[in-house]
């Protein structure tokens, strides 16, 4: 999970569960190595621009790439330790937001998170669904749209 840690004081959360932090990995390279970097971030600029003041991005793969086919090629891109990040992102939040996109029907991971989410009991958000049914990536929705609860089917 990746956290926006300048929650101030009441604000509320917001839990984005994405299918993977494209850029970041290689944030973290650079910075680790030395260099000097700004990184414009979506996922802050979207929970700021829908009030809340902290944001955490869990992925539904463990696996981070800046490539998805890279991800549908890992022989295990869910990991070990994956569904219990995610519960744990879900207890952290006010809000669950799911944006896994299309990619989610990868191993049927989409379905198998939205089963995991609902056993949690939390309400659950979306920008919107593919064709398909999967939660939207936030990529492709403009800053204007609100989430909506995305109820049981």
């Amino acid at each position: 999970a990746l956290d926006c840690p300048t929650m101030p004081q009441g604000s509320h959360s917001v839990a984005f569960l994405c299918l993977g932090t494209m850029g970041y990995p290689m944030a973290g390279h650079l910075a680790s190595a030395g260099h000097s970097l700004t990184v414009y971030n979506r996922s802050e600029r979207r929970a700021r621009t829908l009030g809340f003041g902290a944001f955490r991005v869990t992925n539904i793969f463990a696996w981070r790439d800046t490539d998805p086919r890279k991800m549908r090629a890992a022989s295990d891109p869910v990991g070990p330790a994956n569904d219990e990040a995610i519960r744990q992102s879900v207890g952290w939040a006010d809000q669950v937001i799911c944006a896994w996109g299309a990619h989610g029907s990868h191993l049927e991971r989409g379905p198998a998170v939205e089963a995991l989410l609902r056993e949690t009991g939390a309400p659950l958000f979306t920008l919107g669904l593919t064709k398909d049914g999967h939660p939207k990536h936030p990529l492709y929705i403009g800053y204007a749209v609100e989430p909506k609860g995305w109820p049981a089917p």
